[in-house]
């Protein structure tokens, strides 16, 4: 920590850097209001049914990006010795992990222990393992067991946010209130494609990258999507 600080970084300056939760939702209100949708279900007339039923309810939920910020900060232990490796870690991916170590300890994936601790909080925060990687790193260059602990700025600045979602559901009523009709259009991140292509690697090494999609312009990481 006391060596990062001394760091002086200079960052560069992009036009995402000035995107604010504000200008997010206005283009999501805009594509939920846009007609080209793709439907995952379309059974039935939906709008027909809309509007013979009784009553029509209406609601709208948004969900800006946020941080997960689970209770204990990302951190991990890494020993690389005598052609083998060891990493403790409260993770959601011990597979990845141990695949991880060997991709950058230079080991075959039977020669890395994962030893699996409790998790303080996650809410999906500690399936990416870039803090495990750093830490693997940082043992190879020193040749010695490695305890990193990112401080919360550190977290904040650095971890992986949940994606922004709008969501408007309209449902049909009959007059003894059995919904007659449910209609449910959704503008937000889809996290699956990142997900896979970051996980895919470390379970496969060697596995070539076959996804194919448009991703909304922010930061590369596992939520880094959109449907």
């Amino acid at each position: 920590k006391t060596a990062a600080e001394a760091l002086t970084v200079e960052w560069e300056t992009v036009a995402l850097s000035k995107l604010n939760s504000a200008e997010i939702r206005a283009d999501y209100q805009a594509a939920l209001a846009a007609d080209d949708a793709v439907s995952a279900t379309d059974d039935g007339d939906v709008e027909g049914a809309l509007t013979a039923a009784n009553q029509v309810l209406e609601a709208v939920y948004w969900t800006p990006y946020l941080s997960h910020a689970p209770m204990e900060p990302m951190n991990a232990v890494v020993r690389v010795q005598n052609g083998e490796a060891d990493v403790w870690s409260g993770t959601q991916g011990p597979s990845g992990a141990q695949g991880l170590v060997a991709r950058f300890a230079g080991l075959a994936p039977e020669r890395v222990r994962v030893h699996q601790t409790y998790l303080g909080g996650s809410f999906g925060r500690r399936g990416t393992l870039t803090h495990i990687i750093e830490a693997t790193q940082v043992a190879v260059a020193t040749d010695k067991t490695i305890k990193l602990l990112w401080s919360r700025e550190d977290d904040l600045k650095n971890g992986l946010y949940r994606p922004a979602s709008l969501m408007r559901v309209r449902a049909g009523l009959s007059e003894s209130g059995k919904i007659t009709a449910w209609d449910a259009k959704r503008v937000g991140g889809n996290i699956s494609p990142e997900t896979i292509k970051n996980l895919m690697p470390a379970l496969f090494p060697g596995l070539g990258d076959g996804l194919i999609g448009w991703t909304v312009g922010l930061a590369e990481g596992a939520f880094n999507g959109w449907v």
